[in-house]
């Protein structure tokens, strides 16, 4: 999924930074951004379009707003209005809140402490991915003129095998009403016949300069952030036919007011707001239960395991390929009866260690986790090692919640996966679930 491919992010971030070098002071902006790790100490080189190699906020629905995009969910509620433009404003209505919520926040974590949060994964360059991808036709329509207004939020037509018709409507241009286009138009329209920028990719360089000009100034007044990422809302992402109010953007005909500021939710230490739009997991660890089957019979099996993630880190730096990819590393314990009498408990104990590779999968809103092992039966009396493999998929059930004295969430895990382990007790095959929670990274600390 790109707003604009990587070579329009690429250009759009590069024409954001000639347009504040062209401003009075524009190159000591720069500078002392690069100073308090705000920017990165090679720019110009750009790093906006890093964020679509972030697969866990690529392919997760409940993380759309890293693409400024509308969950499947709402594409379909709003496919169910008669008209098109009632169908535009009920997607545009269900979806903008969480994604000016998470620029919001986003802004207010980088001018606190921007090492840690571009560490975190977001961070200045997530925040102009961001912004850019608000721009591109394939994720949002915005009026014609020089306010860029919002019209609707789309969703992405590869997280589903199957749409209703309605869904898939067209505008104008070719582009759909309310879906992202597998390959779409939209992905390519930032230059023109003569390769400059066209004037949503200009919009987008205009509003990504702005935003860089505006970290500096809450930098230098941090009492002044909400006021300016607030005025800033409104310039850039201020919803079509709505009122600006003191408490947000208002719908008259459906008496809903969108906020443009969230610094009492920001600032509640009890939300934790990354948790809301995060998905970069810590460790978790679930119960196993199962069968095997062996040469003799097909017999069941129980057990704990633990995993740490180790990757993917910063979402701004696409220099190894290896930190996009959630890597984890785990350990186990589960007991595989067998039907031959002369194995009693404690021989069929098998402790392993493992390697894990994660990616989501778009469709099942899952993730795809391949492993392969050392394990051993340390209380057999003819203990050997053996390389056990296999692959899980993995869903994450519910809400996040807080867990008390921590900085991190959890979400209920519920696994189903296959096993392969040629051991001495004859055991291959192996179809297992597993239960328990994920932890997720939370917010960062001042």
């Amino acid at each position: 999924m790109h707003a604009f491919d990587t070579k329009g992010h690429k250009a759009i971030e590069k024409r954001a930074y000639d347009l504040v070098r062209s401003r009075p002071g524009g190159q000591t902006i720069l500078r002392e951004l690069i100073d308090s790790n705000v920017l990165s100490d090679d720019m110009p080189s750009p790093h906006s379009h890093s964020p679509d190699l972030s697969f866990e906020r690529q392919f997760a629905q409940d993380r759309q707003m890293y693409h400024f995009m509308a969950d499947d969910r709402s594409v379909i509620r709003a496919s169910k209005y008669a008209t098109i433009e009632s169908r535009k404003e009920q997607l545009l209505l269900s979806s903008v809140e969480g994604c000016l919520k998470a620029v919001y926040c986003f802004f207010r974590e980088m001018v606190r402490n921007p090492v840690g949060e571009s560490q975190a994964g977001r961070g200045i360059y997530v925040l102009m991915h961001i912004i850019a991808d608000s721009y591109s036709t394939e994720h949002a329509t915005r009026i014609g003129d020089n306010t860029g207004q919002l019209v609707t939020i789309k969703g992405w037509q590869l997280s589903r095998l199957w749409w209703p018709p309605n869904a898939k409507s067209k505008n104008e241009d070719n582009t759909m009403c309310l879906l992202h286009a597998t390959k779409g138009t939209g992905d390519h329209a930032w230059q023109d016949g003569k390769g400059t920028l066209t004037p949503n990719a200009e919009m987008a360089a205009h509003a990504i300069a702005d935003m860089i000009v505006m970290t500096y100034d809450a930098q230098k007044a941090p009492d002044r952030a909400d006021e300016l990422i607030g005025k800033y809302i409104i310039k850039y992402f201020r919803p079509y036919n709505t009122q600006v109010t003191k408490k947000g953007f208002a719908f008259p005909e459906y008496g809903k007011v969108v906020p443009y500021s969230y610094e009492e939710y920001y600032n509640d230490p009890n939300n934790g707001f990354a948790f809301e739009f995060d998905r970069f997991p810590q460790y978790y660890f679930v119960a196993t239960a199962g069968g095997y089957y062996t040469n003799e019979a097909r017999l069941g099996s129980a057990g704990i395991e633990f995993g740490g993630y180790l990757t993917p880190r910063a979402a701004d730096n696409s220099r190894t390929f290896l930190s996009r990819i959630s890597l984890a590393y785990g350990i186990a314990a589960n007991s595989i009866p067998v039907a031959e009498e002369r194995y009693g408990f404690p021989e069929t104990v098998r402790m392993q260690a493992f390697l894990i590779g994660s990616t989501r999968i778009p469709i099942l809103n899952a993730s795809l986790e391949p492993r392969v092992g050392l394990a051993a039966y340390p209380f057999h009396y003819d203990t050997y090692f053996t390389v056990p493999w296999g692959a899980d998929l993995v869903w994450n059930i519910g809400s996040d919640w807080v867990f008390p004295f921590t900085a991190a969430t959890r979400t209920l895990r519920f696994s189903m996966g296959y096993r392969h382990d040629r051991t001495l007790i004859s055991v291959r095959h192996f179809l297992h679930i597993g239960f328990g929670f994920n932890s997720w990274q939370g917010r960062v600390s001042n």
